[in-house]
């Protein structure tokens, strides 16, 4: 099995396997179409064939993300493995009690509640599952049996249990620990560590508020707070709230809510769906008031929960050896200080190994900038800048924006060239590939930090059909009072100077973003991709993104001259 790994590849599972018992943590910065997945399968295939592992947990983004490691256990004959996923019941109850499961997840067992029990299966079924696959598996679970409790049944003839991100913390993660033994945790784009609050936030809307005091529930206090505090706000994005102006609030709230709420559970399907929701996202908020890893917001669409504690946040996480795995993981610094995570070995791929994987062509300009001081002024050239680019560049054309806002303002331009829009409340990532395969698509309209900047895979033959990405500006993040909470965690550990602050709050997420979106388009060794990178501040990134030769373009003189990485 080792013997069929590239040179490189070999030498990373020997450097984690001979140093396993030295470290706690593992972190490979490689990028993607290196081959993370069969490395990361090579060293638990060793870890478990010398004993020092029983059991891993693998997480993933979606359940989409579980199919390539399905694909190499069977490729390359990893006999000591036997993957399970588990699939959360929100997506496998099919009874009235799924839109229960939707809304709570694992903060309550409503499985009690259902009259389905787990397959009583053969240990062949196991076998079919490491040779076919997730569907396959789904599939032979007839359909009096419950999906959900198989799956958890399964695990206890499983060495490696896949799961999402919603299962690294939280009631879901607690539920794990109690049920099942493991020692080493993989988590696949571990960048984004710093944004597990995206996946295990609570929300409480206006409309879930409006709807119940529509059926006659004395909610008011909580409209009347919000429109006082975000009428009184400076910054329309998100403004941070003291949990105390909420709390007493709640405390005096109509107590029927929560008879309510026991009869949504038990009789579901005697109510319609915009009461269960309602009421579900009521009690779910204020079960995670209490908790003391979110901190209370409020935005134009209501309330959030939010972590904004990084540290804190990710050792609560990280609680066993782990394996991280990306390929635009912060620094070794970054992760030092801000992450908190120490004792680790930091393996980067390309520069370690110095892996070419495909060619890129470089072009920048300092004629546009997104800053938000003068970004308005710059729209019209950047808006020239990217007609130009969607008549002439070599299709797909995948433009990434800092911002869902910012992109409204190119909505003519998208529309004239029928691209793809994404869209801020989801885009299903299957339907942008299915099209773009169909041939359907020529140009893509992303953002950075979006489902598509961070998942999409458009190939053919294992080559991408992303030929040309449009850095439409640098995606920093905005200003607000999440970004101030970030900062005020970080500062109570860590004196930051002006560079420091810099360089944490706003440098590397930046860098993170902007790797990972121009990631999009390189998915074999032989692929060719021109990026363009529409702002002046790019010259600051040009060491993080590996720019050793840049075009400079402007509009009137296309191009002016070639120029060295330092872009002076």
């Amino acid at each position: 099995m080792i013997d069929k790994l590239y040179p490189y590849q070999r030498d990373i599972v020997k450097r984690i396997v001979d140093n396993y018992d030295k470290y706690d943590y593992f972190l490979i910065n490689s990028p993607t179409g290196t081959g993370k997945t069969i490395t990361a399968l090579s060293i638990i295939h060793e870890l478990l064939r010398k004993g020092l592992v029983n059991r891993a947990l693998w997480f993933t983004r979606t359940h989409n993300e579980y199919y390539p490691i399905f694909r190499d256990v069977k490729k390359f004959k990893l006999v000591m493995i036997s993957p399970v996923p588990l699939i959360g019941k929100s997506h496998l109850c099919d009874s009235p009690l799924r839109v229960v499961a939707e809304e709570l997840g694992e903060h309550i067992n409503i499985c009690k509640l259902c009259p389905k029990a787990p397959m009583k299966y053969l240990p062949q079924l196991l076998l079919d599952l490491v040779v076919k696959g997730v569907d396959e598996t789904l599939k032979a679970i007839p359909r009096q049996y419950c999906k959900y409790l198989t799956l958890w049944e399964l695990t206890g003839y499983s060495n490696l249990i896949l799961l999402t991100y919603p299962y690294l913390l939280g009631r879901a993660r607690q539920k794990l620990d109690k049920n099942i033994s493991y020692e080493l945790l993989v988590i696949d784009e571990a960048h984004n560590l710093e944004h597990l609050s995206d996946y295990i936030s609570s929300t409480l809307t206006l409309d879930h508020i409006k709807h119940l005091i529509m059926k006659g529930y004395n909610l008011r206090p909580l409209l009347e707070l919000w429109a006082r505090e975000y009428a009184n706000s400076s910054n329309k994005d998100i403004k941070y709230l003291e949990k105390g102006k909420v709390i007493p609030l709640l405390q005096q709230m109509d107590r029927r809510i929560f008879k309510l709420y026991r009869n949504v559970i038990e009789y579901p399907q005697l109510f319609e769906k915009k009461t269960i929701r309602s009421v579900l996202a009521l009690i779910r908020f204020i079960q995670m008031l209490d908790d003391h890893l979110f901190e209370l917001f409020i935005y134009k669409n209501g309330y959030k929960l939010i972590n904004t504690d990084i540290r804190l946040m990710i050792q609560n996480t990280i609680n066993r050896k782990a394996i991280m795995m990306s390929g635009t993981l912060p620094s070794p610094e970054y992760i030092r200080q801000v992450w908190g995570l120490d004792n680790f070995i930091y393996i980067d791929v390309v520069r370690e190994y110095d892996i070419k994987w495909g060619i890129r062509r470089w072009v920048w300009s300092r004629e546009v900038t997104t800053k938000l001081a003068i970004r308005e002024q710059h729209i019209p050239v950047m808006k020239q800048y990217i007609d130009r680019i969607l008549a002439k560049a070599e299709p797909i054309i995948f433009i990434v924006f800092p911002s869902y806002d910012y992109m409204k303002r190119f909505i003519d331009i998208a529309n004239k060239y029928q691209c793809i829009v994404e869209s801020e409340y989801g885009t299903k990532i299957e339907d942008v590939i299915s099209k773009a395969l169909e041939g359907k698509v020529k140009c893509i309209f992303a953002v950075a930090g979006g489902r598509l900047t961070e998942g999409i895979e458009i190939t053919r033959d294992g080559r991408s059909l992303i030929r040309t990405i449009v850095m439409a500006g640098v995606p920093y993040p905005v200003p607000n009072d999440l970004l101030k909470r970030k900062a005020y965690h970080i500062a109570k550990r860590l004196e930051l100077d002006r560079g420091k602050y810099y360089l944490f709050m706003f440098h590397v997420p930046a860098s993170v973003s902007t790797r990972q979106a121009i990631g999009r388009g390189i998915r074999h060794r032989e692929d060719t991709n021109t990026i363009f990178l529409l702002d002046w501040r790019y010259h600051h990134f040009f060491k993080d993104l590996g720019v050793d030769k840049v075009i400079e373009v402007r509009l009137k003189r296309y191009p002016v001259k070639n120029s060295g990485g330092g872009g002076k």
